[in-house]
């Protein structure tokens, strides 16, 4: 299984649990400062799909409804070093 259809979780139905899992991952690369274009290409999505994603985020996080835990950062981390380290994995076999 390559590498964008685990971070997918092979989500290729249209029910509902498996749109929000989508929307979860586009918001979790925007978080981690990937690109549209980048973000798209990985999980099977338009790029106007990608910023529509973003830009909902960051009017919540504007509002002030998203106050991400004291840990976030760390967790961001961390998860910014489990793909990369996946993707390099994928790259070299």
């Amino acid at each position: 299984m390559c590498a964008s259809r685990r971070r997918r979780g092979g989500a290729s139905s249209h029910s509902t649990p498996q749109q929000v899992a989508l929307r979860c991952r586009i918001i979790l690369g925007t978080l981690l400062g990937e690109d549209n274009v980048s973000i798209a290409e990985e999980l099977g999505v338009s790029r106007a799909t990608v910023q529509l994603w973003r830009a909902r985020a960051d009017e919540i996080a504007t509002a002030g409804r998203l106050k991400p835990p004291p840990e976030a950062d760390v967790i961001a981390t961390l998860v910014a070093k489990v793909l990369n380290t996946e993707r390099r994995a994928v790259a070299a076999g």
